[in-house]
């Protein structure tokens, strides 16, 4: 078997909570404990990044069981040691899944502000492109820290992430692990209430644009999509902001302080 088909049982093996497989698949190869021994000109960029991700994911979960909070420590230095050549080569979703992990670790060092502001983080670059998964497969163990997320978006009225997507996803996790869904609640922005779920990052991208009187063609260029992109992000937002017409959008989304 090869090395990084070990690795991925590590990983299958860490979803199912089974941590004493896990342990074994990791010694199966043969891979030192630490990266510095991991000579990344030994193997191809994505299968060194692949290595050191899963090996930060083993840190946190013995840490979880053990208590041991050396091997959280462990999993950030992992984690931190790769982020520049995550951002150089522009590896989004490696990006995302290190900041959500991160996030984590973080909490469990009783860290909480900096993983919320982690977590906030991550879910910004998301949005744009509508990622989920990379978020709900982490399970209920990210629940809490959506829930925080959301609670201070509210608190500070941020748009990005929107509150929208963290209630979205927030929803989903609890769906998927049988929990109860909570009630919509509303958010209080410039003295106007607004629903919880509303504009995404990319929908509120689209309206700054309409705001400056862009076509549709105009918008599709600057944001690099395609043209019916466009019309369903707008159509889209005429809905929640239940009007019919582009004028009327950005009039009611600067009264609700959505856009300057």
């Amino acid at each position: 078997m090869t090395l990084l088909c070990r690795r991925s049982a590590v990983r299958f093996a860490l979803q199912r909570n089974d941590l004493s497989a896990a342990v074994q698949w990791w010694k199966k190869g043969g891979v030192s404990e630490t990266p510095d021994s991991v000579n990344p000109e030994g193997y191809p960029y994505h299968v060194y990044e692949y290595l050191l991700i899963t090996q930060a994911r083993l840190c946190f979960a013995i840490g979880q069981d053990t208590g041991d909070t050396g091997q959280h420590h462990r999993a950030l230095e992992l984690l931190q040691s790769i982020l520049p050549e995550v951002e150089r080569f522009k590896r989004l979703t490696s990006r995302i899944e290190i900041l959500v992990l991160q996030a984590m670790i973080e909490n469990a060092l009783d860290d909480h502000e900096r993983a919320v502001n982690t977590l906030l983080s991550a879910l910004a670059l998301g949005e744009p492109e509508e990622y989920r998964r990379i978020y709900l497969d982490e399970g209920p163990a990210i629940a809490a820290l959506l829930e925080d997320c959301r609670d201070k978006q509210r608190a500070t009225g941020a748009y990005s992430p929107s509150l929208q997507y963290i209630t979205s996803l927030l929803e989903a996790c609890r769906r998927e692990a049988g929990l109860a869904l909570e009630p919509l609640a509303a958010v209080t922005v410039k003295g106007v209430e607004r629903p919880d779920l509303f504009l995404s990052t990319r929908e509120t991208q689209v309206l700054l644009l309409i705001a400056q009187g862009k076509s549709n063609q105009e918008i599709a260029e600057e944001l690099v999509v395609a043209v019916n992109t466009v019309k369903r992000h707008a159509y889209n937002i005429y809905a929640k902001l239940e009007v019919k017409k582009r004028t009327q959008a950005v009039s009611k989304a600067r009264q609700l302080g959505i856009i300057p």
